[in-house]
């Protein structure tokens, strides 16, 4: 804190004193409903595929270890995965293709998502191929050299992490609000060495339930710039937006990302929002100019 601010401090609060003690608001769990979502966007090359998952498990959970190295496995790997090795370079449909996992300290509130970019028309192929990909990690598993490949990546990403001073520092402060040690990194890449196939395959069978997805792709599937009314999207031709009708408000946070837009003399941009499936949300896919 600065000397100026230091001071200002003092000469608009003096010694008053907060008379409630900190509460955190806890984070509800959700379990979105199974849907897919298609957004037009007219004009544009590429495509996206967005798929997620609510869980309920938090980072002190004994299934933890397994989901993060099993999303590591899955996508989370820098070079090599069993989504990248199949949809990018074996089948070659993606330019990229991912997935993430990340839990919460305080509230059993995390999200699994999987991403990939591709040309339009192969949109149905790179579902298929990701649903193929998670289901054979649940129902064959993974081999024991697969899961010491990807061990010894996900311990690299970490000293790496560790060895850029914006994310060490990031770790330390989160740390320090939580009111952890660096010890409990250390018990993390333990549980996580010491993971083998069979775990990870009962962890992942458990908790990525493909029948419980919610999907969206977004592109220009048909290429033409005319309105589409298709699974509650409306399309009004390519130099303004796609309005992505839901249901309901939107809520203060959530899963799929998008932008919130309000009409007066046309539309007219009001922030990032994020946006879960049963509300409402309007998304920008072409901006012309």
């Amino acid at each position: 804190m600065s000397l100026d601010t230091q001071r200002l401090e003092d000469r608009l609060l003096g010694d008053w004193k907060n008379p409630m003690a900190y509460a955190g608001i806890p984070d509800a769990p959700s379990q979105a409903e199974a849907r897919t979502f298609i957004l037009r966007t007219p004009d544009k090359a590429s495509a996206f595929f967005l798929a997620g998952l609510d869980l309920l498990i938090q980072d002190t959970d004994p299934e933890y270890p397994a989901l993060v190295l099993g999303n590591f496995l899955l996508g989370g790997g820098f070079i090599h995965s069993r989504l990248g090795d199949r949809l990018r370079i074996r089948d070659g449909l993606t330019y990229e293709v991912g997935s993430s996992f990340v839990a919460s300290a305080w509230d059993k509130v995390p999200t699994w998502t999987a991403h990939a970019t591709f040309a339009p028309q192969n949109a149905e192929v790179v579902q298929a191929a990701f649903r193929e990909v998670l289901a054979k990690v649940r129902d064959e598993g993974v081999g024991a050299e697969e899961v010491q490949a990807a061990k010894q990546g996900w311990l690299q990403t970490q000293v790496l992490s560790c060895a850029q001073d914006g994310e060490l520092v990031e770790l330390l402060a989160e740390s320090l609000h939580i009111g952890r040690s660096l010890a409990f990194q250390a018990a993390l890449q333990e549980k996580v060495l010491a993971l083998n196939g069979e775990e990870i395959q009962a962890i992942l069978a458990k908790h990525l339930d493909p029948a419980r997805l919610v999907m969206v792709k977004a592109g220009d599937f048909d290429g033409t710039g005319v309105v589409v009314k298709s699974q509650g999207l409306v399309r009004i031709e390519a130099r303004q937006f796609a309005v992505f009708l839901i249901d309901a408000p939107i809520p203060p946070g959530g899963g799929i990302g998008c932008l919130e837009f309000k009409k007066s003399e046309g539309y007219t941009a009001n922030g990032h929002n994020w946006v879960t499936p049963k509300h409402t949300a309007v998304h920008p896919p072409a901006l012309i100019n």
